[in-house]
């Protein structure tokens, strides 16, 4: 379909500049052949031009969402011409970082775990079109992950003690991301990296002694 409205662009390109530039009564074939060659190659260079200024191509940190007119849904990819009537946006992999407590209660003390989250859309294409069906230009973005990093440690801080995690600090990671990935699996992000606050890691030691 692409290959034919480049083709039809340059074939309008080439009548458009064939009536501008027919000079009535011009009879040697030499100069019409040599008239000819010229619109053809205009033609084939403002196309060119053309298509080169509609071309899109994401870094390495992104992937490009072509949405719009000939597109059923949405294309994702590292390369697109946009044609008319139809929109491109970048989705960035970077990863943002996000923090929470976790509260945990010890001798009846409740005592705040800080919790550093870095987290970013996963770069496989279910997850990208989940990204972009859900949280592209999403206003509400950074609220809908704090929300459910939010209430997961809330559920999962229930069960959880000062004892339980301080020998096993990988352990709780992993506890803590096998909790919250599915809730996030939704809008197609991933846990990266989570990790505790050194400032917890001497609340535990003086706690613990």
């Amino acid at each position: 379909m692409y290959i034919v409205i480049i083709i039809t662009i340059n074939t309008i390109l080439y009548k458009m500049v064939e009536i501008i530039y027919t000079h009535p009564g011009v009879v040697d074939p030499n100069l019409e052949k040599n008239r000819k060659l010229i619109i053809r190659g205009f033609a084939l260079a403002v196309t060119t031009a053309l298509l080169f200024s509609r071309y899109n191509k994401a870094r390495s940190n992104e992937f490009l969402v072509k949405t719009g007119f000939l597109i059923n849904d949405m294309q994702i990819g590292k390369k697109f011409f946009k044609f008319p009537f139809q929109n491109i946006q970048k989705i960035y992999i970077n990863p943002t970082s996000y923090h929470a407590n976790m509260n945990i209660m010890y001798k009846n003390i409740e005592v705040k775990v800080p919790i550093l989250f870095s987290i970013g859309p996963k770069a496989d294409f279910d997850s990208l079109s989940k990204y972009a069906r859900y949280l592209l230009n999403n206003n509400d973005e950074e609220v809908i992950i704090k929300s459910i990093i939010k209430d997961e440690l809330k559920l999962l801080s229930a069960n959880i003690s000062i004892e339980d995690i301080y020998p096993n600090n990988n352990e709780l990671k992993n506890t803590i991301i096998q909790h919250i990935q599915p809730k996030l699996d939704k809008y197609g992000i991933i846990i990266h990296y989570t990790a505790y606050n050194s400032y917890f890691d001497d609340i535990k030691e003086e706690e613990m002694k």
